[in-house]
């Protein structure tokens, strides 16, 4: 019990370990509210995907650069790139998540499968992109993947939409009101580490 002028404790502080059976649970039970996380699921600012597809290869960035989106969700990033001239694939392991995702005008296609399971061929991606799901995933064995996908000279990003406290409101509702597990893993682990054989991730 909070003593009086105690900020209310946060919960659940802590996300299941990856490839649990408890983290499996997790992720896929988001498909349950599958149109709703559609519906107010953020967005993505147009910098970011001239940001991107500005670090890639100048041959790429001519044509239609083909990009994977990973845990593509409902496809909120997938869309973005679509706008942006990409050539998308999108890849959800959520039946129900893929459901509205294919719908999505202009994707390629959006397959069954995982970060972990990336089911292309290999050196078929100029840019993979993931966003709000790299907690949810065994970052050896999706490295390993994205890099079997991946084309040489190809870019590599890891996305997420956080709240920012620096902003007094944003504060203090994250004092009262529980964090997303996207928030609460990276305030756990700041940066996202690639394992080999990619490099570091940059800002």
């Amino acid at each position: 019990m909070s003593s009086e002028g105690d900020q209310p404790a946060r919960t659940d502080r802590e996300i299941p370990q990856p490839g649990t059976i408890q983290a499996e649970q997790r992720r896929r039970s988001f498909g349950a509210w599958a149109t709703e996380y559609d519906r107010y699921r953020p967005g993505y600012p147009a910098q970011l995907y001239d940001y991107l597809i500005d670090m890639l290869d100048p041959a790429p960035r001519r044509k239609a650069p083909r990009v994977v989106d990973i845990g593509a969700g409902t496809g909120q990033l997938s869309v973005g790139f679509i706008a942006h001239g990409c050539s998308v694939t999108a890849v959800e392991p959520d039946d129900r998540m893929r459901e509205i995702l294919a719908a999505k005008p202009g994707l390629v296609r959006a397959l069954a499968g995982t970060a972990e399971d990336i089911p292309l061929p290999d050196a078929s991606a100029d840019l993979i992109v993931g966003a709000q799901m790299w907690h949810w995933v065994d970052q050896d064995k999706a490295a390993a993947e994205i890099a079997r996908v991946l084309k040489p000279g190809g870019v590599v990003a890891i996305i997420w939409n956080l709240r920012d406290d620096r902003i007094p409101w944003v504060s203090a509702l994250s004092s009262v009101v529980d964090m997303p597990d996207s928030y609460k893993w990276c305030e756990t682990h700041g940066s996202p580490r690639l394992a080999a054989p990619l490099g570091e991730l940059t800002a």
